[in-house]
């Protein structure tokens, strides 16, 4: 819910790093996903979770399966920034 809020009230967001899976009571991520989209459409999410989580997540964004490490979270995030300049897909 902090990031539904964060999402009102940012001047710029580009990129959302979200679980596929909460605890109880609370929106997972691909909920959060779909909700950040509708508030900012351009937004791009890199889903970080146990890989039984990919198919809840296709076509929503990148997915990275655990466990993983902030250096390539960090990385993965960096690729997803980057500006396409040749026009096709890696």
């Amino acid at each position: 819910m902090t990031a539904l809020t964060t999402l009102d009230n940012a001047t710029r967001i580009e990129l959302l790093v979200t679980c596929p899976e909460f605890a109880p009571g609370q929106p997972n991520g691909v909920a959060l996903t779909l909700m950040a989209r509708s508030k900012r459409p351009g937004i791009k999410t890199l889903f970080v979770g146990a890989k039984e989580f990919l198919p809840f997540t296709e076509g929503l964004g990148s997915f990275m399966a655990s466990p993983v490490t902030v250096p390539q979270i960090v990385d993965a995030v960096t690729r997803m920034l980057l500006p396409d300049v040749g026009g096709g897909t890696a």
